[in-house]
């Protein structure tokens, strides 16, 4: 059975009404949209906050997890479900401006939290995703002109042409269409307004130019920036990278453009798979001088930090004991990524030297991948990690030594190193090279 208004009395004229409101959806409405604006402004700051200062991935997921945790609370709050089954029963029950405002937000609060996860090709990366949400945005707009309602004056149910002052029954001066009783009325008028489709077409074109020059001709979107501004994006931005490198630049410009790509990537997880570019880039200039050795460091030396001598775990609980077999290893706890600038960075190992023992084990000369120090029992890599075995012969603190040599080796050498020769490490000396020392100390029970 159809809604009848209450305020309609066959046989008498259509009283001008009060817009019937669903005031509990509009109330909880108007609180939700003051609480999105003040999420949507702290978002915002934080994507840019992190894209300044380069945060680590860890930062950004427990900053997401957060806000996801608390969307999701609120999404299936109590409160919020006996709303959203009131507003489904009558959805055209509150002014639509207050509809779109919040939808509006609601989507740029979900469209922020995963830009808050993307980190590899800066505009390149959310360009599409921004351009999608865009053209969907569009489209949406567009058909609402069509099917989009709010509450308003008694009207013609076929036409919404308001019959305010005309007595039932009586033909709808519009279309014609004889109205009988309020049956054949209703106060949910589709909105008619201007700006929807005008405002849906520019949004659905700028989303559907944005996801084309992202995927098919990034130079749309770069072309017209300047240089600055590609200068600040490239480390970062593949696309204004690309750009950037296409035109023409004098020394100090290629000088600073090695800076900046040094200095952007410098972080935990800089030099991944949307930084290849300008990795290959940078190959052109390994061995020549243009990169220093303070910038080899920066890119190169952050192994020191990670590498490090490791217990293995023997699964009898009870650590080391005299007499009974332990092993060690050579391990970095995660995975090393660096720029492959033209170049291969790999590593030496002396060997391991315990206590006193005046025997090094597992040592060599030869050059090992880096790639492989994050193996773990069971992976392929695990037959490439340095490690060693001893039986202790006394109880206490038994200090376990090592060196290691990073060094930047061309790929096409395949060079030997000289633990023990007063002349040098290197025959020929690397671009650059890094000694780390390490040690570790364990308690050996009795």
């Amino acid at each position: 059975m159809k809604y009848v208004h209450p305020d309609i009395v066959v046989g008498e004229p259509v009283p001008e009404v009060e817009p019937r409101v669903n005031e509990v959806v509009l109330a909880h409405r108007l609180v939700w949209i003051r609480v999105l604006r003040w999420v949507v402004a702290l978002l915002l700051a934080l994507v840019i906050a992190f894209a300044i200062f380069r945060v680590s991935m860890m930062v950004r997921y427990v900053a997401a997890g957060v806000f996801y945790v608390g969307f999701l609370t609120w999404a299936f709050h109590p409160s919020v479900q006996k709303n959203r089954k009131k507003h489904a029963a009558d959805r055209w029950s509150i002014p639509l401006r207050v509809e779109i405002r919040f939808q509006i937000l609601l989507g740029l609060v979900i469209s922020l939290l995963l830009i808050l996860l993307m980190t590899g090709d800066g505009i390149s990366e959310v360009g599409p995703y921004l351009g999608m949400m865009a053209l969907f945005g569009g489209g949406a707009l567009i058909c609402m002109s069509f099917v989009a309602r709010e509450p308003g004056q008694i009207c013609c149910v076929d036409c919404e042409y308001p019959l305010v002052g005309l007595t039932i029954p009586c033909a709808c001066p519009e279309c014609g269409r004889m109205i009988y009783d309020a049956s054949w009325t209703t106060d949910r008028a589709r909105v008619r307004s201007g700006w929807f489709v005008p405002v849906g077409v520019l949004a659905a074109a700028f989303g559907g130019l944005m996801v084309y020059s992202s995927f098919a001709n990034p130079g749309l979107m770069y072309g017209p920036m300047p240089r600055g501004v590609l200068m600040q994006l490239a480390p970062t931005d593949r696309d204004a990278f690309d750009e950037l490198v296409a035109r023409p630049m004098d020394s100090m410009q290629t000088d600073e453009l090695i800076e900046r790509l040094i200095a952007g990537n410098e972080g935990e997880d800089g030099w991944g798979y949307s930084t290849t570019n300008q990795q290959r880039w940078l190959a052109q200039f390994a061995g020549t001088g243009k990169i220093s050795w303070d910038q080899y460091e920066r890119m190169y030396g952050r192994v020191a930090d990670w590498v490090r001598i490791e217990l293995i775990d023997s699964g009898r609980g009870g650590g080391v004991r005299v007499g009974e077999e332990a092993a060690v290893r050579l391990i970095s706890p995660r995975y090393i990524r660096l720029a492959d600038a033209g170049v291969v960075v790999r590593y030496f190992f002396r060997g391991f030297e315990i206590g006193d023992d005046p025997d090094l084990k597992s040592g060599s000369t030869s050059e090992h991948y880096l790639s492989f120090l994050d193996g773990e029992l069971g992976d392929s890599a695990y037959q490439y990690v340095q490690r060693a075995s001893f039986v202790p012969d006394e109880p206490g603190e038994l200090m376990i030594r090592g060196r290691v040599v990073v060094a930047m080796l061309p790929v096409q050498w395949k060079t030997q190193i000289r633990w023990d020769d007063p002349d040098g490490l290197f025959e020929v000396e690397p671009a650059w090279w890094k000694v780390i020392d390490l040690e570790h100390e364990i308690e050996v029970l009795p």
